[in-house]
């Protein structure tokens, strides 16, 4: 499905995605700027709103690069959630660069296990992802 046939009708679903990047058993967060329209400051994947035309699976790799500046490649679709209007693509994959962050949108980022991300307040379905990362033994 692309972003523009999901928007079609009267109550359009917003399609989204996000990358999944792990190494060394710990999972890849940004933390949005703290004017951000939504969640403000929260702890995120690297992801975003589909454009036009575009798959989720692309969505994810041009976010990625967006924000991070990172080369993602989608493998495994891990979960598909639902936040209000929004269906949630959240993709597993490798990746490849040195992180350099687009700061109008992206505060920090840092790589964590599972502990360290239990007091930390995330943005939309996030929480629920890096529960099941955990429970899958995917981080530590």
């Amino acid at each position: 499905m692309t972003a523009s046939q999901a928007t079609k009708g009267s109550s359009a679903t917003i399609i989204t995605a996000a990358s999944i990047l792990l190494s060394d058993r710990k999972v890849f967060l940004i933390r949005r700027v703290d004017d951000a329209l939504l969640f403000p400051g929260h702890w995120a994947f690297p992801g975003g709103k589909a454009e036009a035309g575009e798959t989720p699976a692309q969505t994810a790799v041009r976010e990625t690069k967006e924000e991070t500046n990172l080369d993602f490649l989608p493998g495994e679709l891990f979960v598909v959630n639902h936040f209000r209007n929004r269906k949630m693509y959240r993709y597993l994959g490798k990746w490849s660069g040195r992180v350099m962050l687009q700061p109008s949108e992206i505060a920090d980022f840092g790589w964590f296990d599972f502990a360290a991300t239990l007091e930390m307040p995330f943005a939309f379905d996030y929480r629920e992802v890096v529960d099941l990362l955990h429970a899958k033994g995917l981080i530590d």
